[in-house]
């Protein structure tokens, strides 16, 4: 199996979680938590790639009744990674780009706050890697490119992990045949 170029580049696809409105830490600055457009909210949250118990998130956008995400917004979160996209009641759903503090980037369309179907996954070094994605995870069909725009893989990915008939160049300009 070949190995992925940055072994953890998915450790950030997951989108946190929010809680409920009872848990909402409001920032001296922002008015009362209810339905709005423009509210900053400050909350905890429990994530699911993170042994972190509770991570701060900062909202920029409109709000549902129950102080939720609701409509185009930005969500940074205390790992300095950043969300923008469009929410519905909390959830990703529809365009959205995850910002990582480290200048990767990834980019799709969610559904029911997972991403589905093509996303462009950016490397710090300016490497790209376009896949499909079923529930969040790389599934089915992708390539890699790097910096410099040349294709340096090229087949299938499962639950993240490359497998079946694929193909890799190396460094030298050798290709390599892996099943």
């Amino acid at each position: 199996m070949i190995e992925p170029l940055d072994k953890n580049f998915h450790s950030h696809v997951h989108p946190q979680t929010f809680v409920g409105v009872d848990q909402l830490l409001c920032s001296t600055d922002a008015p009362p938590v209810t339905g709005g457009v423009g509210r900053t909210v400050v909350w905890s949250s429990s994530s699911m790639d993170s042994d972190e118990e509770n991570l701060e998130e900062v909202v920029e956008g409109p709000l549902d009744d129950d102080g939720q995400p609701h409509g185009f917004c930005t969500v940074t979160y205390s790992s300095s990674d950043r969300f923008e996209g469009h929410f519905t009641h909390g959830e990703k759903n529809g365009k959205g780009k995850f910002f990582f503090f480290d200048g990767r980037t990834l980019e799709g369309f969610y559904v029911d706050d997972a991403l589905q179907g093509q996303g462009v996954y950016t490397y710090e070094d300016g490497g790209v890697l376009h896949g499909t994605y079923v529930d969040g995870e790389l599934n089915g069909l992708a390539q890699e490119f790097d910096g410099e725009g040349r294709l340096v893989f090229k087949g299938q990915y499962k639950d993240n992990d490359r497998c079946g008939e694929c193909w890799s160049t190396t460094l030298m300009g050798a290709v390599c045949l892996e099943r």
